[in-house]
């Protein structure tokens, strides 16, 4: 069975199907082969998904309720839904880029089961390689902070504006 993710951004689509399946075969006891091609312009957007695959690739051999499973699936919750990350996130990020900078770098994939083009090899490495030089210093901590202070300020997040949704007064003046 074959699935084509054209734009596929930032992969919970693919993961959410992967999920599916995976509830899907457990119940009904069907087994099948899945090929999925993965597309986007973006590729930042690739490079991401690819990061994710590695820390979801390194999950499914932990005993999920093992402090490192929690460490890696925190990783991944921060990778998606927040600007800022805790060191030991930002950490273990920063080993799978590594990871997989040197794998491409040798020529080799970073997975056994995901096949990248080697003519858009050199851009990931592109991107690998500034993830881990200027787009440390591009976006930090104590920018984030100062822009989010500084919007709260102006009232330019909504919900914090000039009218506040009910319940927010408090949270405007903290």
């Amino acid at each position: 069975m074959s699935f084509l993710f054209g734009g596929i951004g930032d992969a919970r689509h693919l993961l959410r199907t992967l999920i599916g399946i995976s509830e899907f075969e457990k119940s009904s006891k069907v087994r099948k082969r899945y090929h999925f091609t993965i597309v986007d312009i973006n590729k930042c957007a690739i490079v991401r998904d690819l990061i994710v695959l590695m820390l979801l690739d390194k999950l499914s051999d932990l005993d999920m309720s093992s402090d490192e499973a929690l460490t890696l699936c925190n990783t991944i919750f921060f990778i998606y839904m927040s600007t800022m990350m805790p060191r030991f996130a930002f950490v273990q990020l920063h080993g799978t880029v590594d990871q997989a900078l040197t794998c491409l770098k040798s020529g080799e994939q970073p997975l056994k089961w995901v096949y990248l083009h080697a003519r858009d090899v050199p851009l990931y490495i592109e991107v690998l390689t500034n993830w881990r030089g200027k787009a440390l210093n591009f976006l930090t901590t104590p920018k984030i902070i100062s822009m989010v202070t500084s919007q709260l300020k102006d009232g330019e997040i909504p919900g914090f504006g000039p009218t506040l949704l009910p319940g927010c007064k408090k949270d405007k003046i903290l």
